[in-house]
């Protein structure tokens, strides 16, 4: 059974309303509302492909260009979900890519280019999907999704509008250097708000389960050292910063560092020690220096940067992948499974 759209956000609304004025008219409505689905479009990509006047160049972009539309179609039906967007949504943007393509076609000097756009456009979509059972999402999340959208869809309503106010190719030509600064800033002003919602998604995906991020708080207290029936030698450092070549001195604080967490004393116990002091007395530098010569001492060396959840998360990842724990590449980008996979190894590895 599928679940129904969340009711529709007034985000959306505004968003449709940006659009509308971009294109600036009611007449090409009816040829935008006509395609409905990704399928719809794709068909009429191979329409084009089909013309006798259609040169190899060309050809192979409109063959590379299909795949890409999937990353746009992932990102629709994200949007939908979360704003209930519904038809609305994808005849906007499946009809608006048709009809600047059928805009196009006829301008073989112009061709080339819009599908490079279109291209570009695709890949620089945030890479995630929000599944149903996803809750509430943060205004934060909401905000920057609709961000991204409107910044697409408008862009396509300016592509469209180009075309009808420049129906000659000379003033055509001139305009689109123009239009091509607009992609340009366009790209980059995706790329920022696309840095918040993968940000926002990490927190969402995060909360789905709050009790298992609050295991990773409590990892350092409730380790229990383990054995392992594998006699290999595990060797493994993950110091995401290089050693400061220029760091001396504090050779007392690190005196005390080695002895507090000497291997050698009671071994069965889980040794911690914690650096405090104002900001920029070179704390985080004591701990790197003590990382690069520990690695001398322990087997394994683990660097995790604990700045908030999101860090703590792509850590843990980054460990994980390290340390060879992942059974197939979907996991990589699963932060709850790098999580308790770091977290069952160091529970079930002794390393001498």
């Amino acid at each position: 059974m599928e679940k129904s759209l969340r009711p529709k956000s007034p985000l959306w609304h505004r968003a449709l309303e940006r659009y509308q004025e971009e294109l600036g008219g009611d007449e090409d409505n009816q040829a935008i509302n006509e395609v409905h689905s990704l399928d719809d479009l794709l068909s009429h990509v191979k329409s084009i492909q089909a013309m006798p006047s259609r040169d190899r160049q060309t050809w192979m972009s409109l063959n590379r260009l299909a795949p890409k539309f999937k990353f746009v179609d992932d990102f629709s039906a994200t949007i939908a979900l979360a704003f209930g967007a519904d038809a609305t949504l994808t005849a906007v943007v499946w009809g608006s890519i048709r009809l600047i393509l059928t805009l196009a076609s006829p301008a073989g000097d112009i061709l080339q280019d819009v599908l490079e756009m279109l291209e570009e456009l695709s890949l620089n979509l945030p890479r995630f999907r929000l599944y149903e059972d996803t809750p509430s999402m943060s205004r934060q999340l909401e905000t920057a999704l609709i961000d991204v959208c409107t910044e697409v869809i408008c862009f396509y309503a300016r592509t469209i509008h180009l075309f009808r106010a420049h129906p000659h190719a000379l003033l055509r030509r001139k305009a689109w250097e123009s239009h091509h600064n607009d992609l340009s800033r366009t790209t980059m002003r995706i790329k920022r708000i696309s840095s918040v919602v993968d940000s926002e998604a990490d927190l969402a995906r995060m909360s789905l389960d709050d009790h298992k991020y609050k295991e990773v708080i409590k990892l350092m207290d409730n380790l229990t050292t383990g054995r392992n029936d594998d006699d290999k030698q595990t060797k493994y450092r993950h110091i995401p910063f290089l050693q400061n070549s220029r760091f001396s001195g504090r050779s007392e604080l690190l005196s005390k560092i080695h002895g507090a967490l000497d291997p050698g004393q009671t071994p069965s116990s889980t040794k911690s020690i914690a650096l405090f002091g104002m900001g920029g007395v070179g704390k985080t530098q004591l701990a790197l220096q003590y990382a690069y010569q520990a690695v001398e001492t322990f087997g394994v060396v683990l660097w995790v940067a604990a700045d908030n959840l999101i860090t703590i998360s792509q850590s843990f990842r980054a460990i994980a992948q390290g340390l060879q724990l992942y059974q197939n590449t979907d996991e990589i980008q699963d932060s709850a499974a790098a999580i308790w996979k770091v977290k069952n190894w160091l529970s079930n590895t002794s390393m001498s």
